[in-house]
């Protein structure tokens, strides 16, 4: 699969989104980035649907693109409880459905990524002069894991607060910062990373385990 540089800035983009969310959905910040065969590259109606994929035996590269577009889609939501644009009846459930994303979602595949997809991938480039490019990407993703999940646990802690009253300062500071740090990683990830495992590993990767783990719609 062709590579390609970003075509915009992708931080200015996740930046704009946090002051006027309606002018540019999180779900559509790096689409016009991305290679043309990228499935992200069908964009949804609106952050909240999940993009359609061509059936595929096995579990697809796909699989883990659809994980970001979900994960991105929560992400938007969760920037509007943050932010205080959730009804007051509402807020309890939209705590509790960020909470069970993360916990239930998110890490969950982080750990698959880098007890599956990365170990795979770091296999097929041994003997290719990609190992080098290949283990850096991984040493930066698996970092810029341990950096997101870091800020959500400051984060839960203060979403949990929401249940007695108007979101704090932190919060909302904290929200944009993981809001930012995970696009910013599910961009680099679409445009970099998962077109060079396609290359070396073809388009499913070898693990009958990865049925179990990944988050099914």
């Amino acid at each position: 699969m062709k590579h390609c540089s970003p075509a915009c800035s992708v931080t200015t983009l996740v930046m704009s989104s946090w002051k006027n969310p309606s002018s540019c959905p999180l779900l559509a910040i790096f689409l016009p980035t991305l290679p043309a065969g990228c499935p992200l590259r069908r964009r949804p109606i609106s952050c909240g649907h999940v993009l359609k994929r061509r059936h595929c035996p096995g579990i697809s590269m796909n699989k883990f693109s659809e994980s970001h577009v979900r994960i991105l889609g929560a992400l938007e939501r969760l920037s509007q409880l943050a932010r205080g644009e959730v009804a007051r009846d509402a807020v309890s459930s939209a705590v509790q459905a960020s909470i069970a994303m993360f916990d239930d979602v998110v890490v969950p595949h982080h750990r698959l990524e880098e007890t599956q997809l990365f170990p795979s991938v770091l296999t097929a480039a041994r003997g290719t002069p990609r190992v080098g490019a290949i283990e850096a990407m991984v040493r930066r993703m698996t970092a810029e894991h341990k950096t997101i999940e870091d800020v959500w646990v400051q984060l839960r802690e203060e979403l949990e607060h929401l249940h007695f009253g108007a979101a704090s300062a932190r919060c909302t500071l904290l929200a944009r910062r993981l809001v930012t740090a995970y696009t910013l990683h599910a961009a680099f990830e679409e445009i970099e990373f998962l077109p060079l495992a396609e290359d070396l590993v073809g388009r499913s990767v070898p693990d009958a385990a990865l049925t179990h783990c990944m988050y099914e719609q």
